[in-house]
Order: structure tokens, then C-alpha cells, then sequence
């Protein structure tokens, strides 16, 4: 399985270090080549000597050094691959028009990058990456219009290719944030930062059309899951997301309880909230997905990543800060 991070990093697939292979960092307009030069600066092959320099060892030498030199020449060869790799493929024009923002440009790169899992010889991906500017203490209403219809029109787009390629049953897409809002409102028309909150995922093996966990049968100051019972309401969550993570891992393709205990450590761990008032059961596959007979055993700021299970690709959307 590969992990690839659009932009920029992200803990969420970083894995175990030391163990775990390093994610691959993209860039939103595709791979990053090293040290392209203008035809005039021909002469100075600057990639070979950065080989030369960074290939010379002696027992001397440290190794933070070494790791250093491995990484910067792994760097060099899997930028020029992957530029190779997205040459040959592309997206539906008549899908995708005319580009539309950064968040486009991401979606537009992930649908390519799944296109080449068979060039990378990868049985499953995972992307992630992120879409901001959700942290609305001001004019929620209007602002969250604006970047809610980014968020639509390109995801949309990325079904459609998905679907297009025989690929949108073999795919998740999960939408979190890191942090929720307030219910009531504060005096510049927004909400301010909350705890429990509404997340959304999609797929085309999903049984959609359904709302999982406990929707609040209270949402005054006295409800019993009001953090504090402070006047703004701030909810206390009644789904983990170990709850929502377990069912997707498992269509993923982890079945085994101890690799599920290592994938979600703190599974077994979640409980009641308020009692008699919400619980955080684990969710299955069967809980979340489609299966014939049923015999078969992550918007706030936004981020958006995508799995290929090995029934195909898996795609995740998630939200920060």
C-alpha cells in the first residue's frame, strides 16, 4: 500500500516511523522535478553531481548523512518517475472545464494519481490533503456558501471521473474536520470553535443515504451532552471516530483483530459520553458498506485523501485549521 499527501504532510498518514514507508508528497499541480534548468544552462548537469557529492561515503562519515543523501537521491528518481507516470495519463475535459481553484487542482491531481497505480504497482493508495478557511467567527452563513460550493463542484467532478473509469464502487471518500462549532451564534454572525459536530462520507459501495450515530434530541442549554452547560452549546460527541475508522479498515482489507488494535489502539476504549445518552458502538463493514448476500467480512478547513482497498480505490476528504 502507498500513502501520498497533497502539498504537504499530514500525521494522519504518516504511519509508524521507522517502520511505516515515508508518504510522497505531491504537489497539487503534479510531480516536482528536481533542479530543471533553462535550455541555455544545458552545460551543468547539476543532477549528477548532486549524486557524486551525495554517493561518497567513509567510515567517517555520519549518518544523518547518509540517511540525508538516500532520501535526496529516492527524491530525485521518484519525482522524475512520477512525472513520467502522469505524462501518459489524463482527465476527462469535458468533466473538469476550466480550472476552478486550488481545490481543482487537487482533485484533478489525485484523479491522475489513480490512474497510475498500476505503472507504481500499488494494490492501494492513500491521499490526503486539505482545503481551508473554515474557521468562520464571522458572516458563517455567507462564507460557508462560498467555500461549501468549491468543495461540491470539485468533488463532484472527481466522481464523475471516478465513475467514468469504473472506479467510484472501489472508493471512499470521508470528510472530517478537527474541531466543530458552536449552536448558537456569536455577535458577528458566526459560530465559534465546538466539539461534536457532522462529518460525511461517500462511495460508491457505500449504503448511503443514511445519518450513523445519535442525532441530539436536545439542543438547548440544558441538554445533558452540552459540554459545561455552557450558553453557547458546545456538544459532546456520542460517535468516536475509531467508530467510523473501524468499518472503513476493515473494507480496506484489515481483518485481523490485532492488526485493527494497532491500525485503532484506542478502540475498545470508547464509551458512553453521558450515560443513557449516546454511545460510540464500532461500526462494521457490513454497518457501512454494500455486500452481495452479506457474506464478505476525513467541512471545516478540508482535507481530502484516497484509498484504493483491493477491490479498488479508496478516497478520503478531511478538514483542519
Amino acid at each position: 500500500m502507498n500513502s501520498m499527501s497533497i502539498n504537504q504532510g499530514s500525521i494522519s498518514i504518516a504511519g509508524t516511523p521507522g517502520l511505516s514507508a515515508p508518504p510522497t508528497i505531491v504537489s497539487q499541480s503534479g510531480a516536482k522535478t528536481f533542479a530543471k534548468r533553462p535550455a541555455v544552462e544545458n552545460y551543468f548537469e547539476i543532477e549528477e553531481y548532486v549524486k557524486k557529492i551525495n554517493s561518497e561515503f567513509d567510515p567517517f562519515s555520519s549518518v544523518y548523512g547518509e540517511v540525508f543523501s538516500s532520501q535526496f537521491l529516492r527524491g530525485i528518481e521518484e519525482g522524475n518517475s512520477m512525472t513520467e507516470q502522469l505524462s501518459g495519463v489524463s482527465t476527462d475535459p469535458a468533466i473538469w472545464g476550466e480550472r476552478d481553484g486550488s481545490l481543482y487542482d487537487r482533485m484533478n491531481t489525485i484523479a491522475k494519481l489513480i490512474k497510475t497505480r498500476d505503472d507504481r504497482h500499488s494494490d492501494r493508495d492513500v491521499f490526503y490533503t486539505d482545503y481551508g478557511s473554515f474557521d468562520h467567527h464571522s458572516d458563517m452563513k455567507k462564507n460557508l456558501g462560498d467555500r461549501l460550493k468549491e468543495v461540491n463542484d470539485s468533488l463532484s467532478k472527481l466522481v464523475e471521473e471516478l465513475k467514468k473509469n469504473n472506479l467510484w464502487d472501489n472508493v471512499t471518500i470521508v470528510v472530517p474536520s478537527e474541531f466543530a462549532r458552536t449552536i448558537t451564534p456569536n455577535n458577528g454572525a458566526g459560530s465559534d470553535h465546538g466539539w461534536g459536530g457532522n462529518y460525511f462520507i461517500l462511495g460508491g459501495q457505500l449504503r448511503g443515504g443514511r445519518i450513523l450515530g445519535k442525532y441530539p434530541d436536545d439542543i438547548t442549554v440544558s441538554s445533558p451532552l452540552n459540554a459545561g452547560a455552557n450558553t453557547r452549546i458546545r456538544f459532546i460527541p456520542t460517535t468516536s471516530w475509531d467508530s467510523v475508522w473501524h468499518g472503513i479498515i476493515q473494507w480496506f482489507g484489515v481483518e485481523n483483530e490485532d492488526d485493527l488494535d494497532y491500525c485503532l489502539p484506542n478502540k475498545d476504549n470508547t464509551a458512553s459520553p453521558v450515560e443513557d445518552v449516546g454511545e460510540s458502538p464500532l461500526l462494521n463493514k457490513f454497518d457501512l458498506y454494500e455486500y452481495e448476500n452479506i457474506t464478505l467480512a476525513t467541512v471545516t478547513d478540508s482535507s481530502f485523501a484516497i484509498d484504493r482497498s483491493l477491490h479498488g480505490t479508496h478516497v478520503q476528504v478531511a478538514d483542519h485549521d
